[in-house]
């Protein structure tokens, strides 16, 4: 499900995005509010931390130079295997440890407030976790997002091809309808399976998952 690469820019925005979903909820479908007090938590520590004591400074360079050196890495990885798993926040969650360590020693800077951001940070996550462990937001799968859109815009007798085969077709198959017509094939016959699939079935609609 990461096949194909992204631009430098688009690979940007999705870390940054991944950094704020780490501090509440990685599997869960993130809410605006919750982005943008992630977001404003993620500054006030990288400000106290730029602007504190010779000792804290040293914490903040090596911080910034693992994120970003784990970004380039996995950027550069991507471009010669032809993926972007940077999007992906799963893949990434080692960096979690030292951006939770990065956060409260920036926060802890504001003394009093800082505390208080921390406690508004702890309440924040907790009850992001509470609500996907309730059933109040559903864990982010790709796949099951896939399979949900395929079988309400296609009709059950629609043949699903999925490119490539493995754990995509396993994933897809699992979350869809167990009346689907599930196939995979290899990526470089995917556009001759569309074009016989769609003229042995008179021009009708083929849902393709690549």
């Amino acid at each position: 499900m990461t096949e194909g690469q992204i631009s430098i820019l688009s690979a940007a925005h999705a870390f940054l995005y991944n950094l704020a979903t780490y501090i509440t909820v990685p599997y869960g479908g993130v809410f605006s509010s919750e982005l943008i007090g992630a977001g404003a938590l993620l500054c006030l520590a990288a400000y106290g931390l730029a602007t504190s004591t010779k000792a804290n400074k040293k914490l903040l360079r090596p911080i910034l130079a693992f994120l970003l050196g784990y970004a380039t890495l996995v950027f550069l990885i991507d471009k010669i295997t032809n993926h972007h798993t940077i999007a992906v926040s799963r893949y990434s969650l080692a960096i979690i440890p030292s951006l939770i360590i990065g956060l409260a020693a920036g926060l802890l800077q504001y003394r009093s407030i800082g505390i208080a951001l921390i406690i508004f940070y702890r309440a924040l996550s907790l009850n992001a976790s509470i609500s996907m462990m309730n059933g109040g937001r559903a864990p982010k799968q790709m796949l099951r997002e896939a399979a949900s859109y395929i079988s309400g815009s296609a009709h059950a007798s629609d043949p699903v091809v999925i490119s490539p085969s493995g754990p995509t077709l396993l994933g897809y198959a699992y979350y869809a309808p167990a009346s689907s017509q599930v196939a995979a094939t290899p990526s470089e016959n995917l556009k001759r399976v569309i074009n016989e699939t769609a003229e042995r079935e008179g021009g009708g609609g083929l849902s393709a998952r690549d």
